[in-house]
């Protein structure tokens, strides 16, 4: 049963970080310059650079006080790349982690499958500051590591488990990711 507390809690802290970015992200993008340079014609390359976002935290644009707008210049074809790179790890990495942790253990694979994801996301504003193809490569890693982790739950079950209690125990696990997404839901309903 601790290996099933502590699997929740960890896939609790899996799920934050998958859908951080795409509830930031929101806040991130200056939809109002965006707007602007689209009525006027001029949507190539979005830019901004980390001098411009540091200059009052407004991608360069004059800050009125009452715009609660982000920073970053990111259309939409690049906010969908920003959020759907994370899928491209993520499926790359499902079957060779499954035989990553048969191979060297489901703990170790688990461990540093988090880690990695951690790091990544601990990247994000560095990678965000700097280039928007530096975030889509975080991204990435943090699919990377994260495809690798369910497979490594499910070798760690596999050993640890017994065999009547196995399905009771990795419902409870995964019931995590469950609880995440219906507290984000109300959040965002609520507009917290």
């Amino acid at each position: 049963m601790i290996l099933a507390v502590i699997g929740f809690f960890g896939f609790v802290n899996l799920y934050a970080l998958r859908i951080n970015l795409s509830v930031a992200l929101v806040c991130m993008v200056n939809y109002t310059a965006i707007d602007m340079a689209s009525q006027n014609g001029n949507t190539s390359d979005f830019h901004t650079s980390a001098a411009d976002v540091d200059k009052c935290g407004s991608g360069g644009t004059e800050d009125k006080g009452d715009s609660e707008d982000g920073p970053f210049l990111w259309d939409k074809q690049q906010q969908g790349l920003i959020l759907g790179s994370f899928f491209w790890g993520y499926l790359v990495t499902q079957i060779p982690g499954g035989w990553i942790s048969e191979r060297y253990g489901g703990k170790r694979v688990f461990g540093y499958a988090m880690l990695l994801t951690a790091i990544a996301t601990l990247l994000t504003p560095l990678g965000a500051r700097k280039h928007w193809m530096l975030l889509v490569f975080l991204r990435i890693v943090q699919g990377l590591g994260e495809g690798a982790v369910f497979p490594a739950m499910h070798t760690i079950w596999s050993h640890w488990a017994p065999p009547l209690e196995r399905s009771k125990l990795v419902g409870f696990t995964y019931a995590a990711e469950i609880a995440s997404e219906n507290y984000r839901i109300q959040r965002c309903a609520c507009g917290r």
